[in-house]
């Protein structure tokens, strides 16, 4: 947690997202989980059965989102989606980062990402703070 002063307040803690898929059909199951920094300084989640969720608090309390960038660096395992260890300004777009499993045969597959969400100052290049953010997916197919 950084207090920017004037009452900006920027705040990140872990999160660990997880989507589970299981079917008993042919049709191929699958799992995503995502984690999103919107620039209206929200976080959010979506996974494929727990459609999406805003985590308290939000980021940003006051201030200006595009005077913040943001970094999420893979420190295990791989994205399906997003990009890792490139500094992002935070104003402009939602910014995502996804992992998703398909199975169409019977077994079960997976895929997991963990890493470092940083935010700095867009000016002064200065680190704020950092958390780590698990994703992780699981498809199963038993038929």
């Amino acid at each position: 947690m950084a207090l920017l002063g004037g009452g900006v307040l920027l705040t990140i803690n872990d999160h660990n997202i997880s989507a589970v898929d299981e079917t008993l059909n042919p049709n191929p199951a699958s799992a995503s989980a995502t984690f999103r920094v919107r620039n209206d300084g929200v976080f959010e989640s979506q996974t494929t059965q727990g459609g999406v969720v805003t985590f308290e608090p939000e980021w940003l309390t006051g201030g200006i989102p595009g005077n913040y960038a943001v970094r999420f660096t893979v420190t295990s395992g791989a994205l399906s989606s997003g990009s890792s260890g490139v500094w992002t300004n935070c104003g402009p777009a939602t910014l995502a980062w996804n992992v998703n499993v398909s199975r169409g045969t019977p077994g079960t597959n997976n895929a997991s990402c963990t890493g470092t969400l940083e935010f700095r100052d867009a000016t002064t290049l200065v680190v704020l703070d950092s958390a780590v953010v698990t994703l992780s997916a699981q498809a199963t197919v038993d038929f």
